[in-house]
């Protein structure tokens, strides 16, 4: 999967005549922006209210190709502002997405590749939207259902911790075709001892390594029996964490948790039904104190399950599992599911259901 990103953020800029111009700079990379897009890709840019409502009025949208095979690394886009939305003075966002539905990432479902085949390379792209000005964040939506959305902001600077990445976001979408009350357009398997644990009428939900909060925030918009939801991470995710926790309703918690510590009281004194894990497995530096984080959680309670999610990307991940298998957990149940790469080979995320050995 690949992102749209700025490069340089979306800024008004005039001409002589007085007309006004969204301008920007974007790429186009993997999760950890560790590669471009070396695939040739037709974009659109336009404008949204901050309601997501398309403006037209003369602000008409403007069409790019981002050319990959060229080593495009940056490409500056620019839409022009409309004269009525200068005049009633709307705050305006850019949006930035793939021309063909068969790349393009706006909803759950295609995250998950559900959507309609079309001719061309297949691989998915996710939109971008901003605001001028933005702080230095900018903001990815996903639709699922009857026109509901989830609304992720993420930093638009360099640091991969507070991004959305793709472990992330495939066990997000994946959740979310538990609760769906419509059939899905594409059979995915099924977890039956997640389904049991998560249909209880009254569970508590402990996030580790939450970065933009992404999953705890689709977990907590699906599921209403949940008595208390915790996303935790280290002190610098804190502020997207908490930006993106102020704009849900209802809204998880959150609490700083640093692995090498120990557990704060409130989370130590609460017996968590189930633990989310999603792209935490990366740095096996790390993945000792995040095993003995789990085993702290699950002393003394036997029921404890963990909801892992990760994309392989080096054979030193492989500790993990040898260090919960040191531990007494043992693997219940697990699956793969897709991840379609534009220009590249298909990729899969794993996705692992743990609970303590008996």
């Amino acid at each position: 999967m690949h992102y749209i990103r700025f490069l340089k953020a979306p800024r008004k800029i005039q001409d002589s005549s007085g007309l006004q111009s969204l301008s920007a700079v974007i790429t186009i990379t993997t999760d950890l922006g560790d590669a471009f897009l070396y695939s040739d890709l037709p974009l659109v840019v336009e404008l949204e209210d901050t309601h997501g409502r398309k403006l037209q009025d003369g602000g008409k949208a403007k069409e790019y190709v981002w050319r990959g095979s060229d080593g495009f690394k940056g490409l500056p886009v620019e839409v022009p502002i409309g004269i009525q939305t200068m005049r009633a003075g709307t705050e305006v966002k850019m949006v930035i997405r793939a021309k063909e539905e068969q790349n393009m990432v706006e909803d759950f479902e295609h995250v998950l590749g559900q959507k309609a085949s079309g001719s061309g390379d297949e691989g998915s792209v996710v939109t971008l939207r901003g605001l001028p000005d933005g702080n230095g964040i900018v903001e990815r939506v996903f639709k699922y259902g009857n026109g509901q959305d989830i609304h992720v902001w993420e930093e638009s600077g360099e640091s991969i911790a507070r991004h959305v990445w793709d472990a992330g976001l495939i066990l997000s979408a994946y959740l979310s075709t538990i609760f769906r009350e419509t059939p899905s357009s594409m059979p995915l398997p099924r977890l039956p001892a997640l389904q049991t644990i998560l249909s209880k009428s009254d569970i508590s939900v402990l996030e580790l390594g939450a970065g933009c909060g992404i999953v705890g925030i689709t977990l907590c918009q699906f599921l209403p029996n949940i008595s208390e939801m915790i996303l935790t991470d280290l002190p610098e995710a804190t502020s997207i964490l908490m930006h993106n926790i102020s704009l849900c309703s209802p809204a998880p918690n959150h609490s700083v948790l640093d692995w090498s510590q120990p557990l704060p009281a409130p989370i130590a004194s609460t017996q968590w039904n189930l633990i989310l894990i999603a792209d935490c497995t990366y740095n096996p530096d790390v993945v000792p104190d995040l095993v003995q984080t789990l085993g702290r959680l699950a002393d003394g309670n036997k029921d404890l399950m963990v909801l892992l999610a990760m994309k392989v990307r080096h054979a030193s991940e492989a500790v993990f599992f040898t260090l919960m298998k040191k531990g007494g957990w043992v693997i219940r149940e697990s699956t793969k599911l897709p991840l379609p790469v534009l220009g590249g080979e298909e990729e899969e995320i794993e996705i692992f259901v743990f609970g303590v050995s008996t």
